[in-house]
């Protein structure tokens, strides 16, 4: 499927927020598009590129709000999780926390919540998606203990949301993620 094509099916799939639906909840609207500028902002955040196809869902579509789980976090001024957090201020906030063992990994960004602190991250240096569960964290241990690769690439993962097939390529993730 081409990135147009790609781009169409998740439109079509708006609003949409998998976790408001199955409880019944009415789905808010998503965020309104991001300017590029504020996506160079998060950019210049983070220190990584978004991919393409992520820059363009945030410009052509919605800065967050829609998607697997309670939807994909938004950039700058885009949709946010339950505490607020867009995934840049997340990632700032990961990255720059005091950790026991460890820091948050570079380039690793929360890209959508899942409720309870779990996330599905973009890898953004190769695009892979990892899930972090810090339910799973022993704070002894390094904070990657509590991050798993899901077995797939980011567009892999949105084209699953996009033909209403799991995000969870594997439902039970063990395998660690490594970088």
């Amino acid at each position: 499927m081409t990135d147009a094509g790609l781009i169409a099916q998740l439109r079509s799939r708006q609003p949409r927020i998998d976790a408001y639906a199955a409880m019944g909840l009415r789905v808010p609207a998503p965020a309104p598009p991001a300017t590029p500028a504020a996506l160079d902002h998060a950019e210049a955040s983070i220190g990584h590129p978004l991919p393409p196809l992520l820059r363009q869902i945030y410009v052509q579509i919605a800065n967050g709000g829609f998607g697997p789980g309670y939807g994909l976090l938004g950039l700058t001024d885009g949709a946010t999780d339950d505490r607020g957090n867009t995934a840049d201020q997340l990632y700032t906030a990961f990255r720059t926390a005091p950790a026991p063992n460890g820091a948050w990994p570079d380039g690793l960004v929360p890209l959508c919540h899942f409720g309870g602190g779990i996330y599905h991250c973009l890898h953004l240096p190769t695009t892979r998606m990892a899930y972090w569960d810090p339910t799973l964290w022993d704070e002894s241990a390094p904070m990657t203990t509590a991050i798993f690769d899901l077995g797939q690439v980011f567009r892999d993962w949105l084209t699953a949301w996009a033909e209403a097939r799991s995000t969870w390529a594997d439902p039970a993730p063990t395998r660690p993620f490594a970088l």
